[in-house]
């Protein structure tokens, strides 16, 4: 098992203009997962930025610490 303390990366996420982006600044390989109503809707590692005009719901973004 791994484990980290004290790790603090700035998380930015907004939806604007049909676009959702998100990043967390200061830690290389860090995965990130956008759902929307608790389905992955998109994935990226570092940065994400995906179209989600028109599509209401509950969105969430996940931020992880990528093996390797």
């Amino acid at each position: 098992m791994r484990a980290l303390a004290d790790v603090r990366a700035p998380l930015h996420f907004a939806i604007e203009n049909g676009r959702a982006s998100g990043e967390a600044k200061g830690i290389d390989g860090l995965g990130l997962r956008l759902l929307r109503n608790g389905q992955v809707v998109a994935t990226a590692t570092g940065r994400l930025d995906t179209e989600v005009a028109g599509v209401p719901g509950d969105y969430r973004l996940e931020v992880w610490l990528k093996d390797g």
